[in-house]
């Protein structure tokens, strides 16, 4: 049982460790789980399982245990992912996956995200993606599952370079940045200018509409 009756909420301090502290009490008639938020439940619930699979059974001993962790957030990194996968692909991370992970007391993730995926702004609207809204809802729901999990999802961005002739460089020859050195496939590559006033609204528009 949740001693808080705004558990359900998740507005709340990531750094605080009392949100994943739990009481485990056993007695001759109940097992009992006490915590101020749901995700103190949660690893009791992963406590007590890992209490029966070291015994080999469902057998207990009695007393009661307080436990908190010692560190929060602890933030992991996906593996097993290929390296052509979108960020916003459901399959990102199996439910089975995020269980183990839970399992082993991770909660946080950080999602390797290319921005463009996500980009819906009015300043460079060459750079929009026409699948935006379909990426964002399914970023939700996988932010939805991992939650389910007690696992947030920390975003980290990137962006990627484009050709000379693409044509956010056309319409806006002043957002073009630096070349890389060399050539790929025969063709140069630029980043965009972060000295260009454009640019910067293009990044703060898109990163407004994605939060």
């Amino acid at each position: 049982r949740t001693a808080n009756a705004n558990a359900d909420s998740t507005d709340f301090d990531r750094a605080d460790r009392l949100i994943e502290a739990f009481t485990l009490e056993i007695s001759d008639r109940e097992i009992l789980i006490e915590a101020q938020h749901q995700r103190g439940l949660l690893h009791g619930t992963h406590y007590l399982e890992r209490l029966m699979a070291d015994r080999g059974a469902p057998f207990l001993k009695r007393g009661r245990i307080e436990r908190a962790p010692r560190f929060s957030p602890r933030i992991s990194n996906g593996i097993f992912i290929h390296a052509d996968q979108k960020a916003a692909d459901p399959g990102y991370f199996s439910d089975e996956y995020l269980s183990l992970m839970s399992h082993f007391g991770v909660n946080g993730i950080h999602l390797h995200l290319c921005l463009w995926e996500v980009c819906r702004n009015s300043h460079l609207p060459e750079l929009n993606d026409p699948n935006c809204d379909r990426n964002i809802a399914a970023l939700n729901a996988l932010n939805a599952r991992t939650l389910r999990h007690g696992i947030d999802l920390y975003v980290y961005p990137s962006t990627r370079l484009f050709a000379s002739d693409h044509a956010v460089f056309r319409a806006h020859p002043e957002t073009r940045g630096s070349q890389l050195e060399l050539a790929i496939e025969g063709v140069f590559q630029h980043n965009l200018c972060s000295g260009s006033e454009r640019v910067l609204r293009c990044y703060e528009e898109t990163l407004t509409n994605l939060f």
